[in-house]
């Protein structure tokens, strides 16, 4: 069996909106919630999980995922709006939307075309725009987390420039994910290149 590694394409988040996302999860991080919050220079906007691939299919994202943003022209976003998964009942992950969700969506489109034809399965659901904030880890306190999180519900970010995507490999730990950026794809055309292949922990 060939060896693989888990990867996804995803949107990085600018500093000026990591540093946003870090107060936010200090706000929401009260001890009474049993909630694992993501580390915010590990939070990205995820186009296309991968899952575990190959080298031969590490080269076929990276031709997909180049040929897809020669045509996107960069754009602006803001991070907006608390919500749930699922949006009903028990939540297992906390997520922040945007404030318009269309080019992004238009941008995955572009990148799950030019996918199809690489042999790699379909997304197992529909893509939905948004940032993980953290994951549910037990019903301790839900209701009261639940009523928190619609008291920050109309929380925003800064606005930031998207003028990539980056394929991200992802090694799971205890600690949690360590992720590094194989390769990086400016939109307009371009491949700009991991910067000394990048690493975030935790």
């Amino acid at each position: 069996m060939p060896e693989t590694i888990r990867c996804f394409l995803a949107v990085e988040t600018s500093e000026a909106v990591r540093r946003s996302l870090e107060e936010l999860v200090t706000r929401l991080d009260l001890p009474h919630f049993h909630v694992r919050w993501v580390q915010p220079k590990n939070m990205h906007l995820t186009l296309r999980f991968l899952g575990d691939i190959t080298e031969r299919d590490v080269f076929e994202v990276s031709r997909a995922a180049h040929e897809a943003v020669i045509d996107v022209p960069p754009f602006r976003v803001r991070f907006r709006g608390l919500g749930t998964f699922p949006p009903a009942g028990n939540p297992r992950v906390v997520w922040m939307g945007l404030e318009d969700e269309r080019p992004v969506v238009r941008l995955e489109r572009e990148v799950s075309r030019r996918l199809s034809g690489s042999g790699l399965p379909s997304p197992d659901k529909p893509f939905r725009a948004h940032l993980t904030l953290g994951r549910v880890k037990s019903q301790r306190g839900i209701q009261e987390l639940k009523k928190h999180l619609e008291r920050n519900r109309a929380v925003e970010t800064e606005e930031m420039a998207v003028e990539r995507i980056s394929l991200v490999r992802s090694v799971l730990r205890p600690s949690g994910p360590l992720h590094t950026v194989l390769d990086r794809f400016e939109l307009g055309g371009g491949r700009t290149g991991p910067t000394a292949q990048q690493e975030r922990e935790p």
